[in-house]
């Protein structure tokens, strides 16, 4: 997931959300195993660490899109603007 986000897939990052999902549900469940208490733990801090790259870069991607949208009203407005002053009086 996290390569797709660094590619801006953001469809494909959103279509693999709930395999993520099941995959952590059946950590947290094998959490309660004492003989893997350690390895368990670890995988789940690699996962939180991995989850906070993950949710940095949705950031930066909807600041982005914000901008971009800003932009796009920008550039409509001075179009509109344009025609309106460029259609010849009657």
């Amino acid at each position: 997931m996290l390569s797709l986000a660094h590619e801006g897939d953001w469809d494909a990052v959103a279509r693999c959300e709930s395999q993520r999902r099941s995959y952590l549900a059946v950590a947290l469940d094998a959490g309660h195993d004492t003989r893997h208490g350690e390895l368990i733990a670890d995988a789940l801090a690699a996962i939180l660490q991995l989850n906070e790259e993950l949710v940095s870069l949705l950031g930066e991607a909807r600041l982005q899109l914000s901008r971009a949208g800003s932009q796009q009203r920008r550039s409509l407005r001075a179009v509109d603007t344009y025609a309106a002053n460029a259609t010849p009086s009657r």
